[in-house]
């Protein structure tokens, strides 16, 4: 986690998770999510799935008045899924370009293809 030492809401996170059965048991449930999605935050408020699956681009419910912003990237493929990770952004509402491009800066990441 980084944050400003002057404001501590003002950060972002880094989290990852090597749990391949984490990403296997929900593929193969009677209603799977084939995708970044099996990652996403609970109190996520709204997402959409892109990069063909391996990306989802989230915003969680604010905090603390500030915009939380995230993106869930999967390690792996389909075949061979070996986790995820997961970029967490919160800066002031007005900041949303920043943190777009910062999130931006880490999409595909580490990734294999579907």
């Amino acid at each position: 986690m980084w944050y400003d030492p002057a404001n501590p809401a003002a950060r972002m996170e880094f989290t990852g998770t090597g749990c391949t059965v984490c990403v296997e048991e929900n593929i193969y449930a009677t209603n799977p999510v084939r995708d970044a999605a099996v990652g996403l935050p609970f109190d996520t408020a709204s997402y959409d799935v892109y990069n063909h699956g391996l990306d989802a681009g989230f915003r969680e419910t604010d905090a603390d008045g500030y915009a939380v912003n995230g993106v869930v990237a999967l390690i792996g493929t389909d075949a061979d899924p070996n986790g995820y990770v997961t970029y967490r952004v919160s800066l002031p509402a007005n900041d949303t370009p920043l943190a777009t491009r910062l999130l931006n800066s880490f999409t595909g990441f580490g990734q294999g293809t579907r």
